[in-house]
């Protein structure tokens, strides 16, 4: 019994590691601020390759945004409709791909925009009869287009020959998202009728022949319906929190070792879609688009968005670019685990135990370490079961990550 409530305590704690230990910055998170007032409703959001973020305002009126927050109008969905008229086109989602170009989830269209902002129906069809249609839209490095429309997801080939891939007798599907190597997709929604304000977050396997695998159930809530997803560079999944009633301002993290902590951002409601910053803009924050007309980033820290992770959870062999500290493994432990960490340059090292307050209760390395990667043994033989804190302290940067001793 003791070991299982340390188990619950490590996969459902929420905290805020920035409040606990000191980072680089002041900033803690679940920070956030207004980015930029576009008014409307604002659905979508994307970046391109040269360091502009697009969105798209009621539905058809999609704005080039600059870093410094100077918008433009970069092209106009041919909609007459508003966004409860089932037969309007209406933009919900949209991603950039290989190609650049964005293809847009319009309800009953698929669209193909270029970055001259010329815009093409590429699939037309009566995706539903009800006010979403197609809402969540992804494509994988074959070309395949992937779409979430009600209960059913479906591909799409280079071809356009369509397959529905997934079709729930109970549950709607309401966002994609890859995850960086394409073996899972992920996905999001709730009871399809009657609509509750509870949900689940999805993992499919992805097939060499692009089908999927039976979901896994990764995260299920009864307070709120899983929404948009996006995930870090770390295969860690975020989803926004929709409540029924507009005043949704959380985020879930689900991260690649299976914790969930949950964020509530108390200056943001009504928050929809949402995508990392990529250079030019913070890219240690979300940006979020809402219902109201605004965006906001929200800042989620320097851990876990540097990382790439391979096909069998170990990590790249090879100097970094930056610094990393990886997931201890095994983790949960007893009494022995090893933490992984990588320099981009030579410096002190300086690897620090804490206990669930943020009180020092070891340090296991203090010396100087040169570049590459490295691993450490830590014993926990002396502590007692329970969540504890690591933290990497180099000459230029501070990372820190949870492990949980169960005796």
């Amino acid at each position: 019994m003791k070991s299982k409530i340390i188990l619950m305590m490590f996969f459902s704690i929420t905290i805020f590691l920035n409040s606990v230990f000191p980072q680089s910055d002041s900033l803690q998170i679940g920070d956030a601020e207004k980015f930029l007032e576009l008014g409307g409703n604002l659905h979508g959001l994307a970046f391109d390759d040269a360091g502009f973020m697009y969105v798209c305002k009621n539905g058809k009126s999609i704005y080039k945004i600059a870093p410094d927050g100077t918008d433009s109008l970069f092209c106009t969905i041919d909609s007459t409709g508003h966004w409860e008229d089932t037969h309007s086109t209406y933009v919900w989602n949209f991603e950039l791909g290989e190609d650049n170009h964005f293809y847009a989830a319009a309800r009953n269209r698929i669209l193909k925009i270029s970055l001259d902002g010329e815009v093409t129906t590429l699939i037309k069809e009566q995706f539903t009869t009800t006010w979403g249609g197609v809402t969540g839209i992804e494509l994988d490095n074959e070309g395949n287009i992937y779409v979430a429309y009600k209960n059913k997801i479906a591909m799409y080939s280079p071809s356009l020959e369509k397959t529905v891939l997934i079709e729930s007798d109970s549950y709607e599907f309401i966002s994609l998202e890859f995850d960086r190597d394409f073996k899972y997709l992920y996905s999001s929604g709730g009871k399809l009728e009657p609509w509750e304000s509870k949900g689940k977050v999805y993992s499919f396997e992805v097939n060499p022949d692009g089908t999927l695998n039976d979901p896994v159930i990764l995260f299920e809530s009864s307070d709120g319906r899983p929404e948009y997803i996006i995930i870090d560079k770390m295969n860690n999944i975020y989803s926004s929190i929709y409540a029924g009633n507009r005043n949704q301002n959380n985020i879930v993290q689900i991260s690649n070792d299976s914790s969930i902590a949950e964020f509530n951002i108390e200056s943001i409601t009504n928050n929809e879609t949402m995508e990392f910053g990529r250079e030019g803009f913070d890219e240690h924050s979300i940006y979020l688009t809402t219902w109201l007309g605004s965006i906001f980033k929200v800042y989620i820290g320097t851990e876990g968005v540097t990382v790439s992770v391979d096909d069998d959870h170990s990590y790249n062999e090879q100097i970094p670019t930056d610094t990393r500290l990886f997931q201890n493994y095994p983790n949960p432990f007893n009494p022995l685990t090893n933490i992984k960490y990588g320099l981009p340059s030579s410096s002190i090292v300086r690897i620090s135990i804490y206990d669930a307050l943020g009180k020092l209760v070891d340090v296991i390395k203090d010396e100087y370490v040169v570049s590459g990667e490295h691993t450490i043994e830590f014993d926990g033989s002396n502590l007692s079961s329970g969540v504890y804190y690591y933290q990497l302290t180099t000459d230029y940067s501070s990372n820190t990550k949870k492990f949980a001793l169960v005796k």
